[in-house]
């Protein structure tokens, strides 16, 4: 018989000290006090959730000054919930045998912005292809070149039209930057999704980070995927903060929005954040990919092993590492078994959150993350719809292979690669 809340009396034969917790997050996470992440065991009917979560409002509503069930998720076998609770109803959780983990839920940060003014860019020299099934914008930044030429230093943005669509799990997204919009009708490919935080915040980005990010998927003149819808998902703050419950609950939304929108193989998650493992959202990655949602995530800026970070470990994702204009890996970038491909890191221009004309050079994984987002969005437009493991192949088939130095031991020596020469 299926246990689907205890009492107190059924917990004492429980050995003391088995909630189950997260190592602590490189970013240095702050457990968020009473707030946990509740997860079901992968074989629990609806009925028994249902029945489940029934209870325990009814339990918390009667005995505790705390909200109880706050947000659930549904993303295929990743099922649970965040809940606020007392003491107590934790260990009635623990005991409860239709419940897989009970996880502290803790506050995470953006990764921390890499100092951009240590090195100087080098030359670029002018090889711009040719071909009319192709565009070449020259004034192109330094990512984007990369991209789409098999050396480094080479000059302008090869590409072909073409963008399906991104979500963008961050700050938010500044929509009304002109880098989102069409200048033949003044209308946005960025749009506002859902704000995952309190009521006390508001519905645009008051950081930056989503707005950098966005625009080095899908920016007009700035991105790698120029005419890629993006779609914001707002998890941090104005100080570049929030819980994993609320990056839980933005993948649930997206993924949700892109099956009930038909963008099954056709969209893609960024997740330009991360901590040490949280093995909550690493399922939900997992869940995530095999909904059909391609995810991409930046392998992180402690360089350490990306094992031990989420969701950069996980092995459904696509892991990001980032590189210097002269193909080196950047030290501070996480590597090892795990990271698929590097993307330029290191001085990116892209959209800011000042005005709807601001520019800013950022550095860091997570802005080698969207530039692989946005490769996965192209490559979604031009090839069309693809299941992860078709996206994975494709980007690993295209990528230029032994270029980066100092990859560290296990990272794939992969850089990110458009494949335009196929249209020359």
């Amino acid at each position: 018989m299926k246990l689907l809340f205890a009492s107190a009396a059924v917990l004492t034969w429980l050995a003391t000290g088995v909630l189950a917790t997260a190592p602590p997050p490189l970013n240095k996470a702050v457990p968020v006090s009473n707030h946990f992440i509740v997860q079901y065991n992968d074989d629990v009917s609806a009925a028994d959730r249902q029945k489940h979560e029934a209870l325990l409002h009814a339990t918390v509503s009667r005995h505790t000054k705390y909200r109880g069930i706050m947000k659930t998720f549904s993303i295929g076998s990743f099922q649970g919930y965040h809940v606020e609770i007392d003491a107590q109803s934790v260990r009635d959780l623990q005991a409860a045998n239709i419940i897989k983990t009970v996880i502290p839920d803790a506050r995470i940060s953006i990764n921390a912005a890499i100092p951009s003014t240590s090195r100087v860019l080098i030359p670029r020299d002018g090889d711009l292809p040719p071909g009319s099934d192709i565009r070449v914008m020259p004034a192109a930044t330094w990512g984007q070149s990369r991209l789409s030429h098999r050396n480094s230093g080479s000059s302008g943005f090869v590409y072909q039209r073409g963008g399906s669509t991104a979500y963008v799990i961050d700050t938010g997204i500044r929509v009304t930057h002109e880098e989102f919009l069409d200048p033949t009708n003044a209308t946005t490919r960025a749009i506002w999704g859902k704000n995952f935080l309190d009521a006390n915040t508001v519905d645009t980005d008051e950081n930056g980070h989503g707005t950098h990010v966005a625009g080095t998927i899908g920016g007009r003149t700035l991105g790698i995927a120029p005419e890629t819808e993006l779609i914001a998902c707002k998890v941090f703050d104005a100080n570049g903060g929030g819980p994993w419950s609320g990056v839980l609950a933005a993948m649930d939304w997206a993924v949700k929005d892109a099956v009930a929108k038909n963008r099954v193989g056709r969209s893609v998650i960024n997740m330009s954040l991360g901590g040490g493992k949280f093995q909550p959202v690493d399922d939900a990655v997992t869940a995530a990919v095999n909904a059909g949602i391609t995810v991409v995530v930046a392998a992180g800026n402690t360089g350490d092993l990306v094992k031990n970070i989420s969701p950069a470990g996980n092995a459904d994702a696509i892991t990001v590492g980032a590189i210097y204009d002269d193909d080196s890996r950047a030290e501070w970038s996480n590597y090892g078994d795990g990271l698929d491909v590097f993307a330029p890191g290191y001085a990116i221009k892209s959209a800011w959150i000042d005005s709807d004309t601001a520019t800013r050079e950022e550095s860091g994984t997570s802005m080698a993350c969207p530039h692989v987002a946005g490769l996965v969005a192209y490559l979604m437009e031009i090839f069309g719809p693809h299941t992860p493991a078709q996206m994975r192949d494709r980007v690993n088939g295209l990528a230029t292979m032994g270029k980066v130095t100092g990859a560290g031991d296990g990272s794939a020596n992969a850089i990110a690669y458009n494949g335009n020469e196929m249209f020359l």
